[in-house]
């Protein structure tokens, strides 16, 4: 799946009411990489079943603001930073 495709895609999941949630360049190319991998290894039915899993986790933060990790990198900018990290399960 081409980047572009894949900012598309994103643009739905980026803001959640008072949270914006931002997806990193990095996090964007593990997530195409991690579609064409199960793409490749098992179907593309399973590949958008656990991009959509991992897409909906940023539900989550719009539940719980506070229940990602905070980002200690960015903590010098005092704006509550956090991220998640997800298991996928098939």
């Amino acid at each position: 799946m081409e980047k572009s495709k894949v900012r598309k895609m994103l643009k739905n999941y980026l803001q959640i009411g008072e949270m914006k949630i931002i997806w990193t360049a990095f996090a964007i190319d593990n997530l195409k990489d991690i579609f064409d991998y199960y793409s490749t290894k098992a179907n593309r039915n399973l590949a958008h079943k656990i991009r959509k899993q991992i897409l909906k986790s940023t539900d989550q933060l719009k539940e719980n603001p506070e229940s990602g990790q905070i980002e200690f990198n960015l903590d010098k900018l005092k704006q509550n930073h956090r991220y998640l990290v997800r298991e996928t399960t098939n």
